[in-house]
């Protein structure tokens, strides 16, 4: 397979549910994606493609993240809607403050024990 027909087929992969669905939408055997999945090259090119989707879709999520934050303290803090809808919204914002607040504590960690090998080790 040359490399813009692998290019196809990652992409393919990456759009697809599944590797029947990518075989049907390339119109390439299942059992001929399966072994290139099992190629060394292959499959690291596929493994990069997949982490820059979702490197991708999370940058684009970081940008929304306050103005996601401003609709749901805007719902929590009306008192015109139900109490409910608001209780959900509170919940959300409290969850949201815990998972934030552990992801900073675990990447300050991260980072410290990097610094901290880092110096030992001589790669500053």
């Amino acid at each position: 397979m040359n490399n813009s027909k692998e290019e196809t087929l990652i992409a393919a992969l990456l759009t697809s549910p599944t590797v029947k669905a990518a075989a049907a939408a390339t119109e390439i055997p299942e059992s001929t994606i399966y072994s290139y999945l099992r190629k060394p090259d292959f499959k690291k090119r596929y493994r990069e493609a997949k982490a820059d989707v979702v490197h991708q879709a999370t940058t684009y999520l970081q940008g929304k993240t306050a103005d996601i934050l401003e609709v749901i303290s805007e719902i929590a803090n009306n008192k015109e809607i139900h109490p409910q809808t608001r209780l959900t919204a509170c919940r959300t914002l409290l969850e949201y403050s815990i998972k934030f607040t552990e992801t900073s504590d675990i990447v300050e960690q991260i980072q410290e024990l990097k610094a901290e090998f880092d110096e030992e080790t001589g790669n500053i």
